[in-house]
């Protein structure tokens, strides 16, 4: 107040009265967030009272009234145990789908394994390339895949089995970054094959490359649940716009990655596939299963869902690169 004084006195007058404006705007600024607040403290006041006068009224004629009060008693005790009858329902019931979809992917996982060994054939040989070999394609990058295979040194089929060898050593592995394999996707690989020479130069850069996707992408006859219980068994009619132009580019989509929650939490976490591990520091998180995946030499490319950059985050804290479009380049059409 001295100090407002002393400002008064000894400067010019029309410094003073932009001073005294602005002062008496703020108060006023503040007096009205005042009586606002005056406002909503009475408002919620008389909201209580109200609400325990008119229990505690109700409580009292239910209590003077007998037949009344045991007809009310009666019923809300049937209403709190079918209440709890319900939730145990469909707790039981997420359960139940829970169990389902874990034992269909070990039955199309094991259908994949017996697939891949050929134990399919009458003489039970297997056609598994060594493990040399494909630990030599799985670490090449996709220019290198591409030469190949338009020198025709290796077949999309050749390259997508030595993925999906690899894949499911990294299922067995435990570190949870693998939600579903694709298991058609061979059929795509023989049509890249078959069709490699009649489409000559027109070819795309990832014509017959294995490419993995995120489970937030639909594709036909499979779940998209996006970490949620309640969504599993329930497969996807249709692929995804995305889908379509990448299998219109030849590119076969091989892996579906594991992913959060929607948009909660920071880390790959949910009841269906679990807790996404780190690749080099096994006792730590990651936020999908995209970027464990490229390291582990699972896919040589990968598409993710970035709202609030899990695909760039989870390429960087694994030592990868990511990028994401300009808004509307690529359709995010059939995503929910």
């Amino acid at each position: 107040f001295t100090g407002l004084i002393r400002y008064l006195l000894f400067c010019d007058y029309q410094k003073t009265g932009q001073t005294l404006i602005i002062l008496m705007s703020h108060m006023k600024n503040t007096l009205s967030l005042f009586i606002d607040g005056l406002t909503i403290f009475y408002l919620l006041d008389s909201l209580t009272f109200y609400l325990c006068s008119t229990t505690l009224i109700t409580s009292i004629r239910l209590i003077l009234n007998l037949p009344t009060y045991y007809i009310f008693n009666y019923l809300f005790k049937k209403w709190i145990i079918f209440r709890c009858l319900l939730v145990f329902w469909r707790r039981y019931n997420v359960y139940k789908r829970l169990h389902k979809k874990r034992d269909d992917l070990l039955d199309k996982h094991g259908r994949l394994h017996i697939k891949l060994q050929g134990l399919h054939n009458m003489d039970g040989q297997c056609k598994m390339s060594s493990p040399n070999n494909n630990n030599e394609l799985i670490s090449l990058s996709v220019s290198q895949l591409r030469e190949k295979l338009c020198s025709k040194t290796v077949t999309s089929v050749d390259l997508l089995d030595a993925y999906q060898i690899h894949c499911l050593e990294l299922i067995r592995s435990r570190s949870n970054c693998i939600s579903e394999i694709i298991y058609e996707a061979d059929v795509y690989a023989i049509l890249a094959d078959n069709s490699r020479e009649s489409e000559g130069a027109r070819i795309s850069s990832i014509y017959g490359i294995p490419i993995a996707l995120e489970e937030v992408f639909p594709i036909r006859g499979y779940d998209h649940t996006m970490g949620y219980t309640i969504c599993t068994n329930r497969v996807a009619e249709d692929d995804c716009i995305l889908v379509k132009a990448l299998r219109d580019c030849g590119a076969i989509p091989v892996i579906l990655t594991n992913v959060k929650q929607k948009i909660f939490g920071l880390s790959a976490n949910n009841p269906i596939t679990g807790l996404t591990s780190h690749p080099t520091h096994p006792g730590r998180a990651c936020i999908s299963g995209t970027g464990p995946l490229l390291v582990h030499n699972g896919c040589p490319l990968a598409i993710g869902f970035d709202i609030l950059g899990e695909a760039r985050l989870s390429a960087t804290f694994c030592g990868k690169t990511a990028f994401k479009p300009t808004p509307y380049r690529m359709s995010n059409k059939d995503l929910k």
